[in-house]
């Protein structure tokens, strides 16, 4: 197996986009189905502002109108790559990989996006927490690879959510989005979509991550 480590391995930044990424939403997705036979599909159903004050991080990663809040403040803040990599991860941890070589394949492109040096969108994790990833990932210790990294990461997001929860809140009025309300988002989101490009580039990256977020996250009309 090629070292994780070696940089001649990355190629373009297409390559680092994720196939498929769909979201996992549990404290919502049980509600959505009762209020989809109450009100119609012409609601959808958010986490509450209450829950996520409640529980913090931990509710706002399981968000769809907050949730984009808070990707707007970390791409203002140029740490929009600590987000991505923690949705990354938490994909990566629930996929039933079809054999080992489909999941080293989705371990090492991670790894080559967020925590090998001068990569794309490397994230701020100590040299040790790196280390702890590739020696995992060299000895096909693959399940939980990346659990160190996600720990740290989400430290870091908690306090970032603390740092940005008056802006988020301030933002959002209930846990029930009509269609106009998602629109309203998307509309403010435009910005930061993939535009006409023919050079590759990390605000590029960024942008095709923004627009996958944004797909999964709120397209649901």
């Amino acid at each position: 197996m090629t070292s994780i480590s070696d940089s001649n391995s990355i190629t373009s930044f297409n390559s680092y986009i994720p196939s498929e990424n769909t979201y996992h939403l549990p404290l919502i997705e049980r509600k959505q189905q009762k209020l989809h036979k109450l009100l119609g599909n012409g609601f959808l159903l958010d986490v509450s502002q209450s829950e996520i004050q409640s529980k913090g991080f931990e509710a706002l990663i399981q968000s769809k109108i907050p949730l984009t809040y808070f990707l707007i403040s970390l791409i203002k803040n140029y740490s929009s790559e600590l987000l991505f990599f923690y949705l990354d991860v938490e994909q990566y941890d629930r996929t039933i990989f079809a054999d080992a070589e489909s999941q080293l394949a989705e371990a090492e492109r991670i790894y080559k996006m967020y925590l090998l040096t001068s990569s794309p969108l490397e994230i701020n994790v100590p040299c040790t927490t790196k280390n702890i990833v590739s020696k995992l990932m060299e000895e096909g210790r693959l399940k939980k690879c990346f659990e160190h990294a996600k720990t740290h990461v989400s430290q870091l997001l908690s306090e970032r959510y603390r740092e940005q929860k008056s802006e988020i809140f301030n933002n959002i009025c209930n846990n029930v989005i009509t269609k106009k309300e998602v629109d309203n988002i998307l509309e403010i989101m435009k910005p930061y979509f993939p535009r006409d490009s023919t050079t590759d580039s990390i605000e590029v990256l960024v942008s095709e991550l923004v627009y996958k977020f944004c797909e999964n996250r709120l397209n649901k009309f």
